[in-house]
């Protein structure tokens, strides 16, 4: 157990089990003295796996969150406050919308107004809302991070529907990083490597994806959810008090050899 982020409070949104990757930021997080709230999309997935998560970690503060629903929203912030006066970290770690598996995983052009919109707004947009509901909390010093993907830049395989809503929200971190910087308060921008979360495994033919993933890598090896997680624990840490609208891969190179 490490000091490093000793009397930090994080908030880590989007845990929906063991393999996701905030589950890999929470864990990495307390090892390291954070005190950390999680968010889960609803009633289910707290009874699948989210209840037994949080015991396991020894989180006390476990709040619903529905990005698409703004009282609740509203309400994840309100109850925050009632337990902490202040938040060092925020983790947004939610990335949803299609309407249909068919349409994740088809082409961009065959996508729906709806399923886009939906996209748009779960993966990108709110995470521009959750740090307008946070800034009331934030101080000098704070950090907002999120997960984004080498697609955001590049075309990839099986990636297409998702692939706008992940520039737009290296879009949104970097316009935030300005604006929030003038307070003090840090934007970065973390991007994983192919990772099998529940998330990714919807995605066409991921499997393949991750194996043509690992073998470009310099070191044939794949990204964890816990080398993300290290990653968040860097920069909610002092240590990375200079580092702001960065994008920080976590991939063993492969964006450097694809």
């Amino acid at each position: 157990m490490s000091n490093l982020l000793k009397n930090k409070k994080v908030l880590v949104t989007g845990l929906t089990d063991k393999n996701s990757i905030a589950y890999g930021c929470a864990k990495q997080l307390i090892i390291n003295g954070a005190e950390v709230a999680l968010t889960y999309l609803n009633e289910k997935s707290y009874k699948r796996s989210v209840r037994s998560i949080a015991q396991e970690l020894g989180v006390d503060i476990v709040l619903p969150l529905d990005v698409t629903n703004n009282d609740q929203v509203k309400s994840l912030f309100s109850n925050l406050k009632t337990n902490w006066n202040s938040l060092d970290g925020l983790i947004h770690s939610m990335a949803a919308g299609a309407t249909s598996l068919e349409e994740l995983q088809g082409d961009l052009i065959d996508s729906t107004s709806k399923g886009f919109a939906q996209t748009m707004y779960i993966s990108a947009e709110s995470f521009l809302y959750l740090a307008k509901e946070a800034k009331t909390m934030l101080k000098p010093g704070s950090s907002l991070m999120c997960m984004s993907y080498l697609g955001a830049n590049e075309i990839i395989d099986g990636y297409h529907f998702m692939s706008p809503a992940k520039a737009a929200l290296e879009a949104i971190s970097k316009n935030l990083a300005v604006e929030l910087g003038k307070g003090g308060v840090r934007t970065n921008i973390i991007s994983p490597g192919t990772i099998m979360t529940r998330a990714g495994g919807c995605l066409k033919d991921f499997d393949q994806m991750m194996e043509n993933s690992r073998l470009k890598t310099p070191n044939k090896l794949l990204a964890t959810i816990f080398d993300v997680g290290d990653t968040a624990v860097f920069l909610t840490s002092d240590l990375s008090k200079s580092i702001n609208g960065q994008t920080i891969f976590v991939d063993n190179g492969y964006h450097i050899t694809r």
